[in-house]
């Protein structure tokens, strides 16, 4: 499976970090590292110039599962008909075929409603 399909998108990234969520993930999405790739989802050591570039979290699948509050959320799973995943929260349900974007999304719908905060996040993912 390609890593694009395993991540959050980069606007997601975006919006998770403009949040204040900043726990350190195993991938990145980098933005213009160099003349030939604009936009690329790497780890730290795949390019010296990593430090100096504009860079946002990759956020895993497995990551998500950590940061996610799932006392918010009352159900969550893969549809075998479509083969959508699918988490339902007290007031939206999400789905898509990418089961970092479900999980961002639900990520970004309890923050956005005051219902976890950045630091708990942050604490969920480094402890």
């Amino acid at each position: 499976m390609k890593i694009e399909n395993q991540v959050v998108t980069i606007d997601q990234a975006k919006k998770l970090t403009a949040f204040g969520v900043a726990a350190d993930p195993l991938f990145w999405h980098v933005v213009n590292i160099d003349p030939i790739t604009p936009l690329d989802i790497i780890q730290k050591w795949q390019h010296s110039n990593f430090d100096q570039c504009e860079k946002y979290p990759a956020y895993t699948v497995a990551e998500l599962g950590v940061m996610v509050d799932w006392n918010h959320v009352s159900q969550s799973g893969p549809y075998k008909e479509d083969q959508h995943f699918y988490c339902f929260t007290h007031l939206q349900d999400y789905s898509d075929k990418n089961e970092a974007i479900v999980r961002a999304d639900v990520l970004i719908y309890l923050l956005e409603n005051h219902l976890t905060t950045p630091e708990e996040v942050n604490q969920r993912l480094n402890n």
